[in-house]
């Protein structure tokens, strides 16, 4: 049995589920054995010991090979408003990893557990918190930035979240390569997204500068300068935001009172916004 143990420890996984596999081996011992004893005293332990360890091997083989899978990320949904949030996502769609890209999403990551939910009710979770809804202020702009080889698929989920219809928010695609390099700026990859639209206006702006704005503040800079608020340009597998959603968001801009989202820094351009935005 000491060879048996040392495979499952060899193993990373869930107590819970070694245990069960271990107990599953113990029974299945126990029954050969004294299947063997019965037929040939002798023999009978080496034999049962030897099919149950091949078997504990087997058993430990697909643990492991689950768990490998399990905690592979697959996909991933950036979550930008003032907060931003990544959702790291297996191939079951279920959220594996939480990551904050500024100190209003780690609030808000910290206050909400969506470990091991399925990526929509965790949206949900995350959107529908007290924490989360002092940022959905009167001028709000809510963006989801979706990464995936199944792209369509997690966009259209996401369209059909509660809180997804419930502020209008964009949903829009990306590839790997951009979360690469946001990760490099120390960005979120949905608001750096938004920075490679806010440079063409503005070059001089750093990925510091653009970091500290809200997406509301840089989709204002950008139409101040006559642009389009177009994230979809960047990406060739996406959706916008639909003209029922438009509608929603006006009129729970109505109807919400939040908090105020800056954290006092970018200033210029946050004056530039207050003082020409129509919005």
């Amino acid at each position: 049995m000491n060879k048996i143990q040392g495979a499952f420890e060899a193993i990373k996984a869930d107590d819970k589920l070694k245990n069960a596999a271990m107990e599953s081996v113990r029974t299945r011992i126990k029954a050969e054995s004294e299947k063997r004893e019965k037929k040939n005293p002798f023999f009978g332990k080496r034999l049962a010991y030897g099919a149950a360890f091949c078997c504990a091997l087997i058993l430990a083989v697909g643990i492991f090979g689950f768990y490998s899978v399990y905690t592979s990320p697959v996909s991933y949904v950036s979550i930008d408003i003032n907060p931003s949030i990544e959702l790291v996502l297996n191939r079951f769609n279920v959220v594996i990893e939480t990551n904050a890209y500024n100190d209003d999403g780690l609030k808000i990551t910290e206050a909400v557990d969506v470990s091991n939910m399925n990526y929509e009710d965790a949206i949900d979770k995350l959107l529908g918190s007290e924490q989360f809804s002092s940022y959905v202020e009167d001028d709000y702009e809510l963006v989801f930035t979706v990464i995936s080889d199944n792209q369509e698929e997690i966009i259209n989920g996401i369209e059909n979240t509660q809180c997804y219809q419930k502020y209008g928010s964009a949903c829009v695609g990306a590839d790997y390569e951009t979360r690469q390099e946001a990760m490099g700026y120390g960005m979120s990859f949905g608001k750096y997204k938004a920075y490679l639209q806010l440079i063409e206006y503005y070059p001089g702006i750093t990925p510091e500068e653009c970091n500290k704005l809200s997406m509301n503040e840089i989709k204002d800079l950008i139409t101040q300068k006559g642009g389009d608020w177009n994230l979809n340009s960047q990406s060739e597998e996406c959706t916008g935001t639909s003209d029922e959603n438009k509608g929603q968001k006006e009129e729970n801009r109505g109807k919400e009172n939040g908090k105020g989202t800056g954290n006092g820094e970018g200033e210029q351009h946050r004056g530039e916004n207050k003082n020409n935005s129509s919005v």
